[in-house]
């Protein structure tokens, strides 16, 4: 992609440039495009990962989202903090964070190659909290033995 620089007037006299697309519109913040052979299909912009999901995408057993694990790798790298899946059929956005969804996706193959997939239960959907949250951690070691007085 070519960009040129601008500066308005005000800009100008400050010595202030700034990069513009070759069709003059600015430039979306820091942006990595991710492939699955050599198809662009997510897009991380500040550590969050877009995904526009078509029919027949998610999981139905379970239900769930799964990537790929060349997908998996360039998220990783990309340094995503949030996965975004916009479900076109449905309409509706699901979203979780990394840690999540590196804890509690699972290995799965079914023809496709080697993919993790993380239930629909570990998912925000459309902003709303998820049906499972993290029990709380217990501490370790036998549970200390509290006497009234």
């Amino acid at each position: 992609m070519t960009t040129t620089t601008r500066a308005g007037a005000v800009g100008a006299a400050a010595g202030l440039t700034q990069n513009l697309r070759a069709d003059g519109s600015l430039p979306l913040p820091h942006s990595t495009t991710v492939f699955l052979r050599g198809k662009p299909v997510m897009e991380v912009v500040e550590g969050i990962a877009y995904r526009k999901a078509g029919r027949g995408e998610r999981l139905r057993k379970p239900e769930g989202w799964s990537f790929h694990e060349e997908v998996i790798a360039q998220l990783q790298r990309a340094g995503t903090k949030v996965l975004v899946v916009e479900d076109l059929e449905t309409e509706i956005t699901y979203t979780v964070d990394w840690p999540t969804f590196d804890a509690k996706a699972f290995r799965l193959d079914r023809g496709a190659g080697p993919q993790r997939a993380l239930p629909l239960a570990y998912w925000s959907v459309n902003g709303k909290p998820p049906l499972r949250r993290e029990a709380p951690k217990q501490p370790a070691g036998p549970t200390p033995l509290v006497r009234e007085v």
